[in-house]
């Protein structure tokens, strides 16, 4: 015994009418029983979970500051992370302020201008 429906489908090729249907009506079916459908208990109280979450982290951190306290080798990214929690410094914790950007000399610009024009002038020799 044949099902027509999977039959038409297969003798069309094309599925997609089918997919679109049943597309819509799960979407307006879940959008009803949403509507419909009245929440929980759990779903009606107001927990507070960031501020449950940010308490964790706290609480997190400080024993994670006092395990890698106890450490006899700590790495940079140790260190970084410890006084990033005891200053509560989160955004520049691991940029120092001594770090000055370098400034080439004179001759070094000198040289990378001399290169780079070399370089174009073979680029323009090559395409003659």
């Amino acid at each position: 015994m044949t099902v027509k429906a999977v039959q038409n489908d297969n003798s069309r090729g094309n599925v997609f009418a089918s997919v679109m249907k049943a597309t819509v009506t799960g979407g307006v079916t879940g959008y009803i029983a949403k509507q419909v459908i009245p929440l929980t208990t759990e779903e009606l109280k107001d927990i507070p979970y960031r501020a449950i979450i940010n308490a964790s982290r706290k609480d997190t951190n400080k024993n994670m500051v006092a395990k890698l306290k106890g450490l006899e080798e700590r790495t940079p990214a140790h260190d970084t992370f410890i006084k990033m929690i005891d200053e509560k410094n989160f955004k520049n914790a691991g940029k120092s302020k001594e770090k000055e950007q370098y400034q080439p000399t004179q001759e070094e610009l000198d040289e990378i201008a001399a290169a780079y024009y070399e370089d174009l002038a073979n680029e323009q020799q090559t395409a003659i």
